[in-house]
């Protein structure tokens, strides 16, 4: 039986979501007919992340062989197979809000890299960025050039592609698991292994706004 480790909704509303997880294959699936309507092939390990860009034209899809695979879902073709540079297991993507072939990338060896995907390597790269793997990353919605993750060393990391730099560092007192940007790109929500949600106002440095306990122990 198949586990599933992404899901994804489509940009043009809620009929449409795409999966993957440990069969290496991409579902797409209708959920008003309540079926799967197309499989999307490639991967030869567990797929860990899935999702579309903003137009709904292409599906990117990773993997813990570290490959980043976009699918043409007008025809189901691959339109592009790019790997990870360093060959790491990959967790986590982000495409950007505002340009359809923007999309950033992290994995275990804590590195995290910003590709154009017209092109076969990273537009802009920060190796080993977390001491521990990435848990989390995130492209600004106000801005394609800001960047932030988060990762098991239980820091949060703002970075800069025009200055290929980290403008801000916000350690916390767990793992971070999990990162999400409002709608605006304001506040950042992180999740953590003790089961709390930290919201932080990122208009600036990163501060704190408040902290939610989701759970008792269980990640977030």
């Amino acid at each position: 039986q198949e586990s599933i480790y992404s899901i994804s909704f489509s940009n043009k509303g809620s009929r449409y979501l795409c999966s993957g997880g440990s069969g290496h294959i991409v579902r797409i699936w209708d959920l008003q007919r309540k079926r799967c309507i197309k499989w999307l092939s490639g991967h030869t390990d567990t797929i860990t992340g899935v999702m579309y860009n903003c137009k709904d034209e292409h599906l990117a899809s990773i993997s813990m062989k570290g490959d980043l695979i976009l699918h043409n879902l007008a025809s189901g073709a691959r339109a592009a197979e790019l790997s990870d540079p360093n060959g790491q297991v990959l967790r986590v993507l982000d495409y950007s809000h505002n340009s359809r072939h923007i999309l950033a990338t992290a994995g275990d060896d804590g590195s995290v890299h910003l590709w154009d995907t017209t092109a076969r390597t990273p537009k802009v790269s920060w190796l080993k960025q977390h001491s521990a793997p990435t848990s989390g990353v995130c492209i600004s919605p106000s801005s394609d050039k800001i960047i932030a993750t988060v990762g098991l060393d239980k820091k949060l990391y703002t970075l800069d592609s025009a200055s290929r730099r980290a403008t801000h560092t916000i350690p916390h007192d767990a793992p971070f698991s999990s990162l999400a940007y409002n709608d605006d790109g304001t506040i950042l929500a992180a999740g953590t292994n003790s089961g709390r949600v930290v919201f932080y106002d990122v208009r600036g440095k990163p501060q704190p706004l408040t902290i939610l306990r989701a759970y008792n122990s269980s990640e977030v």
